[in-house]
C-alpha cells in the first residue's frame, strides 16, 4: 500500500480579496479532489480539459427549447461514416455506445436535424454552435488522453452542471443528447479518414 498523503491548499486573504483558491487533496496515488484555478474556466475532474460553462449552457439551453416547439414524425438516425471505427479511435467503449447511445439518443437525433435545419437557426444559433464545437474539439483531442470518450462527455456534463446547477441541474439527458449529436454528426472526437476525405 502506497503511504503517500499529501494536501495543498493556497488561498487569498486581506482586504480586496476574493477568496480564490486551489485545493488538492491526494491519497496514495489517487486524487481525491481539486479545484481549479480558474476564474472563469472549468476544468475536467483528473483532465487538463478546460471549457467555457457559460458559452455552453447557452447553446445547450437554446437547442433544448427550440428542439421542444418542434412537432414531427420520427426518423430514423443512419450515420454517414462507420462508427465502429469512429469509436475505436477515440477510445469509446462499444458497450456503452450500444446500450446507452443507440437506444437513449439516436431516437432524438431527428429533433435536432431539423432544428439545426431551419433557415433563422442556420443565421443565428449555427455560428455560435460551430465555435463552441470547435473549442471543445479541439480540448478533447488534444488532451483526452487514456480516458474514454464516454467518461470524458460524461465528466463534461457534470461540470457544466454543476457550475450553472440551476439552470442545468435536470438537464443530463439534453446536454448528453446534443454532445452525441455533435459526435455522431463527425463534429467532435478524431476523425477517420472517411471524415477526413469529406472534409476535404
Amino acid at each position: 500500500m502506497n503511504d503517500k498523503y499529501s494536501v495543498t491548499v493556497n488561498q487569498k486573504s486581506g482586504l480586496s480579496s476574493e477568496g480564490d483558491q486551489n485545493l488538492s487533496i491526494s491519497i496514495g496515488d489517487t486524487n481525491i479532489q481539486s479545484r481549479s484555478a480558474y476564474k472563469k474556466l472549468i476544468s475536467l475532474p483528473d483532465s487538463l480539459i478546460t471549457f467555457d460553462p457559460h458559452s455552453l449552457k447557452e447553446i445547450i439551453t437554446t437547442i433544448d427549447e427550440g428542439m421542444s416547439k418542434l412537432d414531427l414524425d420520427e426518423v430514423d438516425f443512419i450515420t454517414q461514416i462507420n462508427i465502429n471505427v469512429k469509436n475505436e479511435l477515440n477510445n469509446h467503449s462499444v458497450d456503452y455506445f450500444e446500450d446507452v447511445v443507440i437506444i437513449d439518443f439516436y431516437p432524438h437525433f431527428y429533433k435536432l436535424d431539423n432544428f439545426f435545419a431551419t433557415k433563422e437557426i442556420q443565421n443565428t444559433v449555427q455560428p455560435k454552435v460551430d465555435q463552441i464545437i470547435k473549442r471543445l474539439n479541439r480540448q478533447i483531442t488534444a488532451l483526452q488522453g487514456d480516458d474514454s470518450f464516454e467518461a470524458v462527455l460524461i465528466k463534461l456534463t457534470n461540470a457544466l452542471i454543476d457550475e450553472n446547477h440551476e439552470q442545468m441541474k435536470n438537464k443530463e439527458d439534453q446536454i448528453l443528447l446534443i454532445l452525441y449529436y455533435f459526435y455522431c454528426n463527425c463534429c467532435i472526437g478524431k476523425k477517420t479518414k472517411d471524415e477526413k476525405n469529406v472534409d476535404a
